[in-house]
């Protein structure tokens, strides 16, 4: 009866009389896994609650029920959520090889992964399980989306980049000769002198009029 009634409660998104229901249910039955992941799933997803509760709810799930891949991927997107990311990248991985043949467990973990920023890990599931299934068309559909989003998020890392972007050099504002008595530009920037254009002087003034004299 209370399991039901906080099913009813949480689907309204009272979370804490879901919560009050699977405390009572969870009383008679501590070691009921399900149990645990709901009360995880109604303390994670309450904004007035403390996200660390839901931790021990994950953990003692997963303990109970080693095998559950839902446990398992639910616990590593929560620690990828909180700024656990090796942690929670390591459990998407393990929810990934517990149900191998499960497609939309292998979706959601890659998408996942991906989300993470592990694309080397979100391939390597969907390629696995390509490999299984090569004519699946869901899986064909999860590596072009893993591609688009490694390009665009590749994309985005090169625009956030400083390094990557081309640099622009100032302009360097001229001192004309005048009279030898410059005009230095401002703004602080170093000037050049442009000055008029002279004949040759010394050995080359002389080559060339040796040059035409013996012509």
């Amino acid at each position: 009866v209370h399991s039901d009634l906080a099913t009813i409660h949480y689907e309204q998104e009272d979370y804490g009389q879901a919560r009050r229901h699977l405390h009572v249910a969870l009383a008679h039955q501590p070691r009921q896994a399900e149990l645990h992941f709901r009360m995880a799933k109604a303390i994670e997803d309450d904004p007035f609650a403390d996200p660390e509760r839901a931790q021990y709810h994950y953990r003692r799930a997963m303990s109970l029920a080693p095998r559950c891949a839902e446990y398992r991927r639910e616990y590593g997107r929560f620690m990828v959520h909180h700024g656990r990311a090796v942690s929670g990248i390591r459990h998407l991985t393990q929810a990934a090889n517990i149900a191998e043949e499960d497609i939309s467990n292998i979706t959601d973990v890659a998408l996942r992964l991906a989300e993470a920023g592990d694309f080397r890990a979100a391939r390597r599931v969907a390629l696995h399980a390509l490999f299984r299934n090569p004519d699946d068309h869901r899986l064909k559909q999860l590596w072009n989306d893993l591609r688009f989003r490694e390009a665009r998020h590749e994309q985005l890392a090169a625009q956030a980049d400083p390094s990557s972007q081309p640099m622009l050099l100032p302009f360097v504002s001229p001192r004309r000769h005048d009279g030898g008595q410059g005009r230095r530009s401002t703004g602080g920037v170093a000037s050049l002198r442009v000055d008029p254009a002279a004949t040759p002087a010394g050995p080359h003034t002389t080559r060339r009029t040796r040059k035409r004299q013996s012509r």
